[in-house]
């Protein structure tokens, strides 16, 4: 039986940093917010990368040492050597006319696409990720949104918002293999670290579903107590918490896996829609979309002591956010002006 949770809780958000104490600090009484800042500057913007037509989406390879960027527009992946920053290579995702995701195995062999045809049905693309060669194509729910792969990379689930179910697709045998309904608009996904859950965020739905990976079915539910759009999710590294971007409320969801819970929110500003994973140094990072010619803005968030460390400015109209596994790079995907904007932690 599917439990189901209602959050209860009043929703107080925990707050904005007050960025400026990092220009106007200059006594050395420093209080211990004020020294993790400085010890833990916000990234700094080093370079900026010219990809193809609307850039929407980036993945990066286990290794740290491709970046994936998927121009929706061109029908084209750039492949970004992340040592130089500069684009080494190009794979097509024709037939697809729109693409909206894309992701890497955690083996680093196989990189999959997902969106939709010209005729509207939904299509995924297997390729070879160091080569690009294409190894299948498999039609799919309508309007895929994102991705999840299995730690063992043999399983990719994919929220298809318009058909309100997840398809789980065999990597080995690249076939569909099952579906999960889940409800209305699944939006994003992710996988909890040992792979037993993998969680699900409805777009318009105001729940988060926990589906069990073995059952392949939702086992229960969170319904939030307040409108709100959720975009996107990502899990803390041990897996006990989940951050959820709401652009409705402006901010973050913080939600307690344990107890399926509301514990608070992260008050972002305006247009909040992606999220980076969550770092082992606890940064996540959040792009948030702009209006036509406005450069967008990168939060930076310490899920350590839950707080906004600043804001760094990207390109125009930021669509997506990734880092590398260590950390020290930040990639923003700028879909107004079909950049991708380089951010660097010096510590």
């Amino acid at each position: 039986m599917k439990r189901i949770v209602a959050a209860v809780l009043v929703f107080s958000w925990i707050g904005v940093a007050n960025t400026s104490s990092l220009e106007t600090v200059s006594s050395l009484n420093f209080t211990a917010e004020e020294l993790f800042r400085i010890e833990h500057p916000p990234p700094e913007v080093v370079n900026t990368i010219a990809v193809g037509d609307e850039p929407n989406f980036l993945a990066v390879t286990p290794s740290g040492d491709r970046l994936f960027v998927l121009n929706a527009r061109s029908h084209t992946i750039s492949v970004v050597d992340t040592e130089l920053d500069g684009v080494i290579a190009t794979y097509y995702t024709w037939p697809i006319r729109r693409a909206t995701s894309l992701a890497v195995a955690p083996d680093g062999t196989t990189l999959i696409v997902v969106g939709s045809r010209p005729n509207g049905s939904g299509h995924a693309l297997i390729f070879d990720a160091a080569s690009g060669q294409l190894r299948r194509g498999i039609r799919i729910g309508a309007i895929p949104l994102r991705i999840a792969i299995s730690t063992d990379s043999t399983l990719a689930f994919i929220a298809c918002s318009a058909s309100g179910w997840v398809d789980v697709i065999n990597l080995v045998k690249a076939e569909l293999e099952s579906r999960i309904l889940i409800g209305s608009h699944p939006h994003s996904l992710a996988l909890s670290p040992d792979g037993r859950f993998l969680y699900v965020v409805q777009s318009v739905g105001r729940r988060l579903s926990v589906v069990d990976i073995r059952e392949r079915r939702v086992v229960e539910e969170l319904i939030l107590s307040r409108l709100t759009r959720l975009t996107d999710i990502s899990l803390s590294t041990n897996g006990r918490y989940a951050y959820v971007v709401d652009g409705l409320n402006e901010g973050l969801w913080v939600i307690n896996l344990v107890t399926l819970s509301v514990e608070g929110g992260i008050q972002l500003g305006i247009y909040p829609y992606a999220l980076s994973q969550v770092g082992g140094d606890g940064f996540l990072y959040v792009a948030h979309r702009s209006e036509p010619g406005v450069p967008g803005q990168v939060s930076v968030v310490q899920t350590i002591g839950t707080r906004v460390e600043g804001m760094v400015t990207a390109g125009l109209n930021p669509f997506a956010v990734a880092a590398l596994p260590n950390g020290s790079k930040i990639y923003v995907a700028n879909s107004g002006d079909d950049t991708v904007t380089v951010m660097s932690r010096h510590e």
